[in-house]
Order: C-alpha cells, then structure tokens, then sequence
C-alpha cells in the first residue's frame, strides 16, 4: 500500500508527504462516513486536494466518503489494526475532556512505555539504510 500512496501522492503533485493520505485513510478507517469538509479538516489540507485525493481513493476500490471492504482490508493490514480499539480511538481523536482523562488514568503505563524506549543513536542519525 505504501508504493500505492506514494504514486497517488506522485499523481497530485503532492506537495505533502504521503503520510498525509495514509491520515486521512486511517479518519476513513475509524469515523466509518467522513465528508470532504471534516477529511480537509482532519488532514489540514484544502478542501479541492481533499476532494482529489478521495477520487484516487475511489479509483483503487478502497471507498470515497467511506472505505469498501476491499478499503477496510487494505488499511487494516496495512496499519496493522485488527486488534485496535476503534471506539478508544474515535473518543480519543474527537474528545478532548476524555482524552485528558484517559491520559491521567493511564499516565504510570503512557510513562513506562516511554522510559522504555531505546535511546538515539547518534552515530547513525539520518543515516541510509535497509530494513
């Protein structure tokens, strides 16, 4: 899927990195119907890229305003989300109040998840390389 939206990327002279299409495909993913105006606000794109770029979406069979189940399939493969809570999610990214609390209740966990992550590199900072 990544060559897949880097070409669509490539097609609308994106001036964006294609990360901006695969947010937009994870806001289809989650909020199930989402109209151009909300996508546009979601991305931080215009509304006539947004608009552009659900066409391309359609082109490939994945949906437009909502993702087809060949759309579904793609995306949660893709992003890896067949264990993912999509309500969490949905009152994570459109709720404020509950998403400060969320964080309050789970801050020991969110920390330790983060005390645990490895430390930069910086022999190899922006270095080339391959998987």
């Amino acid at each position: 899927m990544q060559k897949q939206l880097r070409q669509i990327a490539a097609d609308m002279q994106l001036e964006e990195h294609y990360h901006t299409l695969e947010k937009a495909l994870l806001a289809l993913y989650f909020h199930k119907n989402c109209p151009t105006k909300s996508l546009a606000h979601t991305t931080n794109l215009p509304i006539p890229i947004v608009s552009a770029m659900k066409k391309e979406f359609s082109k490939r069979g994945w949906g437009k305003h909502s993702l087809t189940k060949k759309g579904q399939l793609a995306v949660s493969q893709y992003f890896q989300l067949s264990d993912a809570d999509a309500e969490l999610y949905r009152q994570l990214t459109t709720d404020a109040t509950f998403r400060t609390e969320w964080i309050k209740k789970n801050v020991s966990e969110l920390s330790a998840i983060y005390n645990a992550r490895p430390t930069a590199n910086v022999r190899i900072d922006q270095a080339k390389c391959t998987v």
